[in-house]
């Protein structure tokens, strides 16, 4: 963290940002100190909603799946201001969570990239329930020279060099009530986020 300009006291609040330069300098330096080229998927697959506060709140108390995503799009600058989310639809049955980087060419976005669509694959789960399975992730970044790491935790066919970024699943998930979502805190909440 030293290493990179980031004070660990950053991490101790879920609405605090972090510069995403410092963050792609910090994730590299991570590969680079422990020889895990995979390293961004681990930070990805520890992630819940609750790491979102306020706008993981939001998404917790949508009535389904997509407005839960409608919101993330909207609200996600509250953490994130160097991406974006984006849902497309990639087929009239499927479509795909993408996670679009506004200075890609700044820096190797490789390891975002990988902790983004681990933390897409989470978010999903923890939305649609256990049920619920990506049919494919794309990636825009090479193929690493070792994949298992990505077979075992998105369990799904894997594109890499792709167009697009993101999680492809099958639309039906959209339509999909949130369980214990309450429209109360969801309009309070969306309220305050828009104010």
């Amino acid at each position: 963290f030293k290493e990179v300009g980031l004070a660990l006291w950053v991490f101790g609040n879920p609405d605090n940002r972090i510069d995403y330069a410092a963050l792609a300098r910090l994730l590299d330096a991570c590969v680079r100190h422990t020889g895990c080229a995979h390293f961004g998927l681990l930070v990805g697959e520890c992630f819940a909603l609750s790491r979102l506060g306020i706008v993981g709140e939001l998404l917790r108390n949508a009535p389904n799946v997509g407005a839960a995503l409608g919101g993330l799009a909207r609200h996600l600058q509250v953490h994130d201001r160097g991406a974006a989310p984006v849902l497309i639809d990639v087929s009239p049955s499927q479509c795909l969570l993408g996670y679009s980087v506004y200075h890609h060419d700044l820096f190797d976005t490789a390891q975002i990239q990988d902790t983004a669509l681990a933390m897409a694959c989470r978010l999903l789960r923890e939305l649609c329930g256990p049920a619920w399975q990506a049919r494919r992730v794309n990636f825009s970044r090479a193929r690493p020279a070792a994949i298992q790491a990505y077979r075992g935790l998105f369990g799904c066919k894997l594109q890499f060099d792709a167009q697009m970024p993101g999680v492809i699943f099958d639309r039906r998930w959209l339509d999909q009530p949130i369980a214990a979502a309450d429209p109360a805190v969801y309009a309070r909440i969306s309220a305050t986020l828009e104010a």
